[in-house]
């Protein structure tokens, strides 16, 4: 493959290169699964499963609440959410997500490489290396191995779309433009700042058309023929029409996007942001000066990545005498040092860091706290499209350092060889850790040990599948690193057999934290003080009156108290009304109805349980009880056996052998007591229960061995009377007595 000297825009087989070798640096994360934010905002998200009407994912927010919900985080990015809502509504497998992801960064890639050919004039090396660069860097991989991170590669897509339409003279290419600087931002927040890049570009043009006659003469020592007939074609109205309009254009899309935040700005805790919460003005200044530093080094050396950045992970800057303030003042100067050289070079040169600088500076700012404060610390993924500006730089520097020498210019190939190789591998293997929970809760314990939201989540991991003794050891380590962590607290002190201190604790620091409020009520209502678990109820549902499980569980109170059940009724329905596919909301209040004589109305409840969640094993069996009946027996016996696949349970197995019992199906009954027995000897309820079917068949003897066996059991009572029965029909009435 060869490429004439000059040319400006590269064939084919260079796209395909690029778009290929994007695509291979993350093929291993097409099978991984929904992980991390994925969970909320795809799999719980109604916008993107289809449970809400189509325009409600234009009023809602990523996450899938109401942009006007106190709650609500704000993040207002319809076009990303509606690009998930198509692949769920097209496959609803992860595969597609994640391919989905991987086909936007290699769309991302080449826009980069016709971006360098097309705005910066670069020759065909200096292009792929800094689309091989960008294309493999590993910061990138919480944006695209990370489902939710498509927003930024989407808006990446756009952002580039719309600096290459601004580069194009004619009316029609500067209005798509606007239109992709407007799709950016509905996509996510940062794409306006697309807009800012645009007028860098349309002031560096009106310089370089004003300046041209005198610097026409490219590094390579070739004039630049069509830069110059582009400039030709354009004039000074013209260009200061196209600054006019996309400065009005940016200030209409500012306050278009003020008007959907609907309320309030967000409200972040500490947590989250600490340098938001510093009480010393020095200090957040000090510190919002340093987190840019710290994310340009993971820029220049990914080798420290991990998936949460948050609480203790990067210590606040509280003094001027730090060392930390030595890397800040070095990036400030390394800026200003940039930005210098920049305003003296001329023509294409000045362009290229000028753009460059843009780029990389000019998409940060919204997550850098100097406009408004974050939820964040540092997040990977938000380097994204800064990365554009980083990659450009690095590059356009190798390509100075190459013109000192054959020497430096081989060292500069090895150099730009080996970290793009470095790159790919580290990608890679940080790929393997967005594949699953597991491997990803598990990174951050050994990426940012000292970080309290790494051991949180590696508790809340622990804690659902069921290692409690770890679960409660690392939410100690978290509550060690950060005392104030109250939902650790709140996590840790249902883990425990008297949580209460530790809710208590929870709404100390955060009186207004619904869950340690419902978590505590629980604990009273387990200990019988129905008053105190009551009021408890009532402030989780005060503070938060969409909680769910709160207004469920006050239901049950009330259900258990007399003159109580249309509270209880109402509430149920409430909570139905508020989130129809809540299988244990439907559970419960089938289970109300049916404790209630209700039965047909408990078994509808109990269906619409089993529909939103067909492996919600407590309505299965709550289901198969209330259809014991002689003509719905082969029903009960189906959910009985469709409960046994989920989990073989031997209270169920019993169920379903008093079941064939009754039915005078005693063969099956006994088949499946003899196994019971053998794998559950000590279940004296499968003895009692088998040995009243032996008494139906007459096989009195065996009968009366399993009786007699659990005489000493707490259900001796049933055990006798099952004797008695016994001994009247072998006329052994003397025993009975």
């Amino acid at each position: 493959m060869t490429i004439k000297r000059g040319a400006r825009v590269p064939d084919w087989s260079v796209f395909l290169l690029v778009a290929l070798f994007a695509s291979g640096c993350y093929l291993n994360s097409l099978h991984g699964e929904f992980v991390h934010d994925d969970l909320v905002a795809i799999v719980g998200n109604p916008d993107v499963v289809g449970r809400n009407p189509l325009v409600a994912l234009f009023e809602n927010d990523f996450w899938g609440r109401p942009m006007a919900h106190p709650a609500s985080h704000k993040s207002y990015r319809p076009l990303t959410v509606l690009t998930f809502r198509l692949n769920w509504s097209l496959s609803g497998g992860v595969f597609s997500f994640h391919a989905t992801n991987v086909a936007l960064h290699s769309v991302a890639v080449i826009l980069l490489l016709y971006f360098c050919r097309e705005m910066l004039a670069w020759r065909r090396d200096a292009s792929l290396v800094a689309a091989l660069m960008f294309a493999a860097h590993p910061v990138h991989t919480e944006a695209v191995s990370n489902i939710v991170g498509r927003a930024d590669v989407l808006c990446c897509v756009l952002y580039l779309f719309a600096l290459i339409a601004c580069s194009k003279n004619s009316l029609g290419w500067q209005a798509m433009s606007l239109v992709c600087a407007c799709l950016a931002l509905f996509t996510k927040e940062q794409g306006i700042t697309v807009l800012g890049v645009c007028l860098v570009y349309h002031l560096l043009l009106l310089i370089e058309k004003n300046t041209l006659g005198s610097h026409s003469v490219e590094e390579d020592g070739a004039c630049d023929c069509k830069h110059r007939r582009s400039l030709d074609n354009v004039t000074n109205f013209h260009i200061f029409g196209r600054i006019a309009v996309s400065f009005c254009v940016a200030c209409a899309l500012c306050y278009l996007r003020m008007c959907v935040i609907n309320g309030p700005l967000p409200q972040f805790s500490e947590h989250d942001n600490p340098a938001a919460f510093a009480k010393s003005w020095t200090t957040r200044f000090l510190t919002y000066l340093y987190l840019p530093a710290f994310n340009l080094w993971l820029l220049l050396w990914p080798n420290t990545l991990s998936y949460d950045w948050q609480t203790s992970s990067i210590p606040l800057v509280e003094s001027p005498w730090e060392v930390r303030n030595v890397a800040t003042l070095a990036y400030l100067l390394g800026l200003l040092a940039l930005a210098v050289t920049s305003i003296r070079q001329q023509g294409m040169e000045r362009r290229r860091v000028v753009l460059s600088l843009s780029l990389m500076v000019f998409s940060f700012l919204p997550a850098s706290n100097l406009l408004v404060t974050v939820g964040f610390v540092v997040a990977e993924r938000v380097l994204y499209i800064p990365s554009l500006g980083f990659c450009l730089l690095v590059s356009h520097g190798l390509q100075r350092l190459m013109q000192r020498g054959p020497v430096i210019a081989s060292m500069c190939r090895a150099g730009a060889l080996l970290l793009i190789v470095f790159f790919v591998l580290k990608t890679m293997a940080r790929n393997n850790v967005w594949s699953s929970r597991e491997a990803l809760v598990r990174s951050g314990l050994e990426s940012v040990p000292h970080n309290a939201k790494a051991h949180y989540n590696y508790a809340n991991y622990k804690k659902d599948v069921g290692d409690k003794f770890l679960a409660i050891e690392h939410y100690r380590i978290a509550l060690r690193l950060w005392p104030n962590y109250y939902t650790a607290h709140n996590n840790l002190g249902t883990l425990l057999e008297d949580g209460e201190d530790h809710f208590r604790k929870a709404i100390a620091i955060n009186p207004y934290y619904a869950k340690a409020h419902y978590n505590l009520a629980s604990l009273y209502m387990k200990r019988g003080k129905a008053d105190v678990a009551e009021s408890y109820f009532l402030r989780a549902i005060q503070l938060d009156p969409e909680f769910v499980p709160a207004i469920s569980s006050l239901a049950s109170l009330y259900a258990g108290e007399a003159g109580r059940l249309q509270d209880a009724e109402r509430l149920y329905v409430w909570a139905i009304h508020l989130d129809p596919e809540d299988a244990d909301v439907l559970n419960n209040y089938g289970f109300f109805l049916e404790t209630h004589g209700r039965s047909s109305e408990a078994m509808t409840q109990y269906e619409r349980a089993m529909n939103v969640q067909p492996n919600h094993t407590v309505a299965i069996i709550n289901a198969a009880r209330s259809l014991r009946t002689p003509e719905h027996s082969r029903r009960a016996e189906e959910l009985y056996k469709r409960a046994l696949s989920i989990e073989e349970d031997p209270q169920v197995m019993d169920n379903l052998g008093m079941l064939y019992l009754m039915s005078g199906r005693h063969q099956e009954g006994r088949a499946l007591y003899q196994y019971l027995l053998r794998n559950y000897p000590d279940r004296n309820e499968t003895k009692l229960h088998y040995a009243q079917l032996l008494i139906q068949e007459r096989s009195f003897d065996q009968a009366e061995r399993l009786l007699l066996s659990v005489s000493d059991s707490p259900i001796a009572r049933e055990s006798y009377l099952h004797l008695a029965t016994l001994y009247n029909r072998t006329n052994r009435t003397a025993e009975v007595s």
